[in-house]
């Protein structure tokens, strides 16, 4: 199966201007806290910004981790976890304790500053924290549950934060420099680009809504078959046709025709079907996104740590 690869650019004026902006209050800053999808670990972080602040502390936050697959994301934070960056997984809907374990990391992150400081019988200053990630990461929701209440505006989109904005913390001990955003110029992983979407990183309108529904539906079907297809009550077709093919299931992706009748199944099991018994797919790739985004399929992680699952073979020419 040849799936045609996306041409997935989405990077506004105001993004490019953010990065500038971000790069002249380097000096201000004392630790980057970087917002990942925890479906995405390795594909949600921005590797322009990774350039930027090669070397700095940095924190990684697994935002979203209440939709991820939790084995996934155990074996993503050891990976992760090294050097001088640290992970913590979370869902910033519900922190609970993670706020402690929060301060603790950008504490033991900004020991140094704070031996200085002390060294010099100063008063601690508040430490500088920039907050980025790449669009409806979550980083306004984070920020607010980290305060308690409700100071930025967040939406379930992208593009809803446009400027930088520094927001000083209740207790004094620290400052939180709020970005847009961020994206990098070019995406040239025709699969991430494809996941960027599905998450409602990118703006959908980049791309055909039927052909980006139709090319995670077929990664899905690689990668998580019966969570998928019960969810549309189809499985027991799957394991029908499955079983002409002698439980081959490499031979059903050979072409598109298994992918597009278990898609077509799908679509008329929602109840996708125009005047005249046709089926609206269009209709459908709708109600697909929608369950994609919103985790109907279950607790799902799409960037594997023993790479198992080599989606871009469908985008080979």
């Amino acid at each position: 199966m040849h799936l045609q690869a996306p041409r997935v650019q989405w990077y506004p004026g105001h993004m490019a201007k953010a990065f500038r902006l971000l790069e002249e209050k380097l000096s201000e800053i004392d630790v980057f806290v970087e917002i990942c999808d925890a479906r995405l670990p390795i594909s949600s972080q921005n590797p322009k910004l990774h350039q930027l602040i090669e070397g700095r502390p940095q924190l990684l936050i697994l935002n979203k981790a209440d939709i991820a697959d939790p084995r996934m994301t155990e074996a993503w934070l050891h990976e992760l976890n090294r050097g001088n960056v640290r992970a913590i997984a979370l869902s910033s809907l519900d922190l609970q304790g993670e706020r402690r374990d929060i301060e603790a990391e950008v504490r033991r992150l900004c020991r140094e500053l704070l031996e200085r400081q002390a060294a010099r019988d100063r008063r601690p200053r508040a430490m500088r924290l920039a907050i980025t990630g790449i669009p409806n990461c979550g980083k306004s929701t984070f920020i607010n549950a980290c305060f308690g209440r409700k100071k930025l505006k967040a939406e379930n989109r992208p593009g809803v934060t446009r400027q930088l904005q520094w927001i000083a913390a209740p207790n004094g001990d620290f400052e939180w420099l709020d970005t847009p955003g961020l994206l990098w110029p070019k995406i040239a992983d025709p699969v991430q680009a494809v996941f960027l979407v599905g998450i409602a990183a990118i703006r959908d309108e980049v791309i055909d809504v039927l052909t980006l529904a139709f090319d995670l539906f077929i990664f899905l079907l690689d990668m998580y078959p019966q969570e998928l297809l019960e969810n549309y009550k189809i499985f027991a077709l799957y394991e029908q046709r499955l079983a002409s093919y002698d439980g081959n299931r490499d031979l059903i992706f050979e072409t598109q025709d298994f992918a597009l009748e278990l898609f077509e199944a799908a679509a008329k099991k929602r109840g996708c079907i125009r005047q005249g018994a046709r089926l609206d797919l269009e209709r459908f790739a709708s109600i697909f996104l929608q369950d994609f985004r919103q985790a109907r399929f279950g607790r799902l992680t799409y960037d594997f740590v023993d790479a198992r699952s080599d989606l871009s073979r469908f985008f080979e020419a």
